[in-house]
């Protein structure tokens, strides 16, 4: 017999695995495995029967029972990091940009406040371009006087009674205008101003209104607290609608003592007339 490289090989003796028997066996990977049938007679053999009770392997199941190292039980879980406290913010300071700011808010709400006077009253002094005053109505008044300002007779005082008082009405009369404000025809009231013999305003006299026909009805105003009709004037609003009605007007000092006659006053139920202006002057 020869071997692979033509060589007579001796009889009777040991063959020794060289290196490209190594090589040869490593390019023949099916040498390493069983034949199918072989596999299968021992897949087979290793299956045991569905009748057949197994016992337990031990090394098997010591392969699959849990180890002290395998799980950790829920108290040794690590603790988890507290993060340090965070330091409070600094204080922010007042800079120039915030007073910038709270100038204009400031403006801003006075501007308001401005448009908001001037719409409910077009005839303030404040207003530069305040409406034309519509032309009065005029009639005239009849005064009256009377022994106290209780009394409810009405009466036609004697002649020359007027100049015992230092203040009378004006020499217009009572004067019918209709009302400026938003309300427009919804208002109606007594208003006017007083002035001494030289026409300057005065301020802090007392207009004293009260009505023959609601015995409840007994106001007294300052002069000067309403600017609407200009220094010095009044006003008294008697309702939501204009209505046809007696009123007594009078003029009393600062310490309450009538400087004036009492003179009677109708209002009149007309929106073009639902404010009485009732103007006194001094003559004394």
């Amino acid at each position: 017999m020869t071997n692979e490289q033509g060589k007579p090989e001796p009889r009777g003796g040991i063959r020794r695995v060289g290196r490209k028997d190594r090589k040869k066996s490593l390019e023949r990977p099916e040498s390493l495995f069983l034949p199918d049938d072989t596999a299968d007679t021992q897949s087979s053999a290793a299956l045991p029967d569905a009748g057949e009770e197994t016992a337990p392997n031990p090394a098997a199941a010591a392969l699959f029972m849990p180890g002290p190292m395998d799980y950790a039980p829920p108290d040794s879980a690590p603790d988890t990091p507290v993060p340090p406290p965070q330091a409070a913010p600094p204080r922010r300071r007042f800079t120039r940009q915030d007073a910038i700011a709270l100038l204009f808010a400031l403006s801003t709400l006075g501007l308001c406040a401005y448009f908001a006077l001037l719409w409910f009253n077009p005839y303030s002094p404040l207003n530069p371009l305040a409406p034309p005053t519509p032309l009065p109505r005029v009639i005239t008044a009849t005064p009256f006087n009377s022994g106290s300002a209780q009394d409810s007779a009405m009466f036609t005082p004697a002649a020359g009674t007027e100049g015992l008082y230092p203040f009378v009405l004006a020499a217009t009369g009572v004067i019918y205008i209709p009302n400026a404000n938003s309300s427009a025809c919804n208002w109606a009231s007594i208003a006017g101003t007083v002035s001494d013999n030289s026409g300057l305003p005065i301020n802090g006299y007392r207009i004293r209104i009260t009505s023959p026909d609601d015995p409840g009805l007994d106001e007294t105003i300052f002069s000067g607290s309403t600017l609407t009709f200009g220094p010095g004037g009044y006003e008294l609003p008697l309702g939501g609608a204009p209505v046809a009605g007696d009123y007594r007007v009078r003029l009393l000092d600062a310490r309450g003592a009538p400087v004036s006659p009492e003179y009677a006053v109708r209002t009149r139920a007309e929106c073009d007339g639902n404010v009485a202006l009732v103007n006194f002057v001094q003559v004394r």
